[in-house]
């Protein structure tokens, strides 16, 4: 082996010319790089090519070009500021949809944010119980009988609701997502209408920040109502809900649907562990999280139940056990709604019944999980009083 020390180099500029390159392990140190329509013909081990016709990028690696790619994390729109609307208190038909309002960031205790307006359809506007958002702006049902209108709230500055326009047909219960420019409802119940009483699978879709009427997005594999709606820019999950095909039962299939400005029909994307009914869902746009709500046998009897579980939202499958609600009375799961910032998903509100199944009682607990992890839901604060069905959505507070 020859030994050579160099201690000064003048001229550095043109000192030195090798015109083959430097080879370590017999591969050039030097790494091509080549712009065309077609593979090159003599790559080299690391050469990078430039596919113009398809503007994608590959890189030859043991003897092939492979292609590379940069794997772009879905945007998240919600935000900090946590909105709950809901039938207070006694639950007495006729009541006012409040709205309460808090900080994901910070445990703590509601605040008043506003009212749902209540000046069309009277009483019948405390059932508004399905959402979707995007960093300004909540879009909510006012739906219940002859009444198919949708209101809006301005996340940042507490206040009361204004007109937002109506859907296609009369509806509540359905499931609500957002993909940050869109607001999609999938399902609910009918009471009257064009196509009779009962629940429904068509979807009706909002552009966010223009008001307006709704358009038809497609349907769902399913004819149901009372599900649980999350997902991320790209894509809907749909889980559960009650749901008919000869007669009435609870369903524990997850549906899917596309986002982003594409319409279409629902698919199937998986299962949950049980059928379940008076679902609500939530999603930092990487993984959807359920909480079942009232869960039992596909075709048959249900008992109101703790259970969370989640999907990857990108991933098609079954669901997975994330954990439990922290209350000790499972009915408080029925009518419950879930919002959610980057980290984590807050749970509030919910209804407890009597052994008879009577309305007893409406909790005021917020509950929260964090995302990403598993494990049983944490004690986040209190309502301002209890909440049952409404309403549950996040955004910037600024």
């Amino acid at each position: 082996m020859s030994t050579i020390k160099v201690d000064t180099i003048k001229n550095r500029g043109n000192a030195i010319n090798v015109p083959n390159n430097f080879k370590i392990g017999g591969n050039s140190i030097v790494q091509g790089h080549t712009v065309s329509a077609t593979e090159p013909s003599s790559p080299e081990k690391g050469d990078f090519w430039w596919d113009s016709a398809n503007n994608k990028l590959y890189r030859y690696i043991n003897n092939e070009f492979k292609e590379l790619g940069l794997v772009a994390a879905d945007p998240f729109w919600g935000g900090n500021r946590a909105l709950r609307a809901g039938r207070r208190g006694s639950g007495v038909a006729g009541s006012t949809l409040n709205l309460d309002y808090w900080d994901i960031t910070t445990l703590g205790n509601a605040a008043d944010f506003g009212d749902c307006d209540n000046s069309v359809n009277g009483t019948n506007s405390t059932s508004s119980d399905h959402s979707a958002s995007n960093r300004s702006r909540a879009i909510v049902s006012r739906n219940r009988n002859s009444n198919n209108t949708y209101d809006y709230f301005t996340i940042p500055i507490p206040g009361n609701s204004a007109f937002f326009g109506n859907a296609l047909e009369t509806a509540r219960s359905g499931a609500g997502i957002g993909d940050g420019t869109y607001a999609v409802f999938a399902g609910g119940y009918i009471n009257g209408g064009p196509t009779g009483t009962g629940y429904r699978n068509d979807i009706n879709v909002f552009t966010i920040d223009t008001t307006g009427n709704a358009s038809d997005f497609g349907n769902l594999r399913r004819i149901t109502g009372f599900s649980g709606g999350a997902g991320n820019a790209s894509r809907g999950t749909i889980f559960g809900g009650q749901a008919y095909v000869s007669s009435y039962y609870y369903e524990d299939e997850i549906q899917y649907i596309p986002l982003g400005g594409v319409t279409g029909n629902a698919s199937d994307f998986g299962d949950m562990s049980s059928g379940a009914y008076r679902c609500t869902a939530a999603s930092d746009a990487t993984r959807a999280v359920v909480v079942l709500g009232n869960a039992g046998p596909n075709f048959g009897g249900s008992s109101p139940t703790n259970k969370i579980e989640y999907v990857t939202v990108a991933t098609t499958g079954n669901s997975t056990d994330f954990g439990d609600l922290n209350n000790f009375n499972a009915n408080r799961t029925e009518r419950s709604a879930a919002c959610e910032n980057e980290t984590r998903i807050c749970i509030s509100g919910g209804e407890t019944s009597t052994s008879s199944g009577t309305v007893n009682e409406y909790t005021n607990e917020i509950m929260y999980i964090t995302t990403q992890t598993t494990g049983n839901a944490q004690d986040f604060g209190d309502l301002l009083d209890g909440l049952d069905q409404g309403f549950s959505s996040s955004g910037d507070p600024s």
